[in-house]
């Protein structure tokens, strides 16, 4: 089995509905999400800082169709959709509010999301915040 390198680019077919959730997982770090340094470290980014600027860049190339990033940013962009859905450190419970999608829409999606990315996503502790 080829090891996983986090440069290593991989490319993903993504849906309308899976692109923009994608997107909103990012998005909403700068409206009702309050991450911290901790947490965006843990996400995979030096600091909040670097997770808003690079997550917005990221938002820019999650569009619907085959879709180009690196294992790094793959499991950055699932990690920071679980997080900003699932809990009040992110939309939480604002998430119908704040974004198109039902919670038993954005539940589906973000599950087909995690089945799609198993074999591109990197283990969260094998990510060292690079920027």
């Amino acid at each position: 089995m080829p090891s996983k390198h986090a440069e290593d680019e991989v490319a993903v077919i993504l849906t309308d509905d899976e692109a923009e959730m994608l997107r909103e997982g990012f998005r909403t770090w700068g409206g009702p999400g309050h991450p911290s340094d901790a947490l965006a470290q843990a996400i995979g980014f030096r600091n909040v800082e670097s997770l808003l600027s690079i997550g917005y860049d990221l938002v820019a190339q999650l569009q619907p169709g085959r879709v180009i990033l690196t294992r790094r940013n793959w499991t950055r962009a699932l990690l920071s959709l679980e997080i900003s859905f699932g809990s009040d450190v992110g939309a939480g419970y604002e998430w119908s509010i704040v974004t198109r999608f039902t919670d038993e829409t954005a539940v589906r999606l973000l599950r087909g999301l995690q089945l799609k990315l198993v074999a591109v996503r990197m283990r969260p502790q094998d990510l060292e915040p690079l920027s």
